[in-house]
């Protein structure tokens, strides 16, 4: 993820797509930590993190990225959604593994 930020710092101005896919996924790592804390009424490892560095740093992002003269809307939403998409690839990814394990213990 560190590699990510890095690369995706380094891109900014000539591709912010992928600064702002970077900085969407980060903002909704932060947003699911916050609810697993409220949802299980205790701390969730990466809570701290998330709202103290994740959500700023997004959120100057998407605003450093509103203010400047290339911006487009359609750029900054599809960034957001694809920032989504990854970071929930690898919840959709055991998900499916759960499921054909069951199946395939079903089977047997």
């Amino acid at each position: 993820m560190i590699l990510g930020c890095l690369n995706a710092a380094l891109m900014r101005k000539r591709q912010p797509f992928f600064g702002l896919s970077m900085a969407s996924l980060l903002f909704f790592n932060a947003i699911l930590h916050t609810g697993a804390s409220m949802r299980l009424k205790k701390y969730s490892p990466g809570l701290i993190t998330g709202l103290c560095l994740y959500v700023p740093l997004s959120v100057a992002a998407f605003g450093g990225y509103a203010r400047s003269s290339g911006y487009k809307k359609s750029i900054a939403v599809s960034a957001a959604l694809f920032g989504i998409s990854l970071h929930s690839t690898p919840f959709v990814a055991f998900t499916i593994r759960g499921v054909l394990t069951r199946r395939s213990d079903e089977e047997s």
